[in-house]
């Protein structure tokens, strides 16, 4: 009974102590971000230096230094692969879709550059809509056959560099060209 007794008086000893060594900590804590509160860093002082994150480098084995010439150009309605292709946002937004397909110069192409990538232009106007459907072919969809004219110009070009890669010889269809 005797060992009992003492054991609990040392608990309680060392309850209290732990009690006290922790209101101290949490004393000598909030008097020490009071004190780095109040401070002020002075106005010659240095700053510190602003982190950048690291960017990978990104190599790339493919420049674009030519123009992008075409062979032909496909305009029509959607087929089950265009409708793939589009994908089921593109088509839940449009009206009455077509593609416009086009087929360029063998190794025209080549690999896209990371940084880059080519796009039909419609009459001047980019078609962000444009996709690869092949190693020398792009396609890109219009939401809309209003869009097309009486007579159009179909060119490619890559983004980022479009005037030097710019088609020099547009191929050109007419509205009733299209395929049904």
């Amino acid at each position: 009974m005797w060992t009992t007794s003492s054991f609990l008086a040392k608990v309680r000893q060392r309850g209290r102590l732990l009690f006290l060594v922790s209101v101290c900590f949490a004393a000598t804590a909030a008097s020490q971000a009071r004190y780095l509160a109040d401070t002020q860093v002075p106005p010659d002082a240095p700053r510190p230096a602003p982190v950048q994150p690291k960017q990978p480098r990104v190599t790339t084995n493919f420049e674009v230094k030519k123009s992008v010439e075409l062979r032909s150009v496909t305009v029509g309605r959607l087929t089950k692969r265009m409708e793939e292709l589009a994908g089921e946002a593109f088509l839940k937004s449009a009206k009455d879709p077509i593609y416009i397909q086009v087929t360029t110069v063998r190794g025209v192409l080549g690999k896209p550059a990371l940084a880059s990538a080519p796009i039909i232009l419609l009459n001047g106007e980019r078609l962000l809509t444009t996709r690869s459907a092949g190693p020398n072919s792009l396609v890109a969809f219009l939401p809309d056959r209003e869009k097309i004219k009486d007579l159009n110009s179909v060119a490619v070009a890559w983004i980022g560099k479009q005037e030097p890669t710019l088609s020099k010889k547009p191929l050109r269809f007419r509205r009733a060209d299209i395929r049904d």
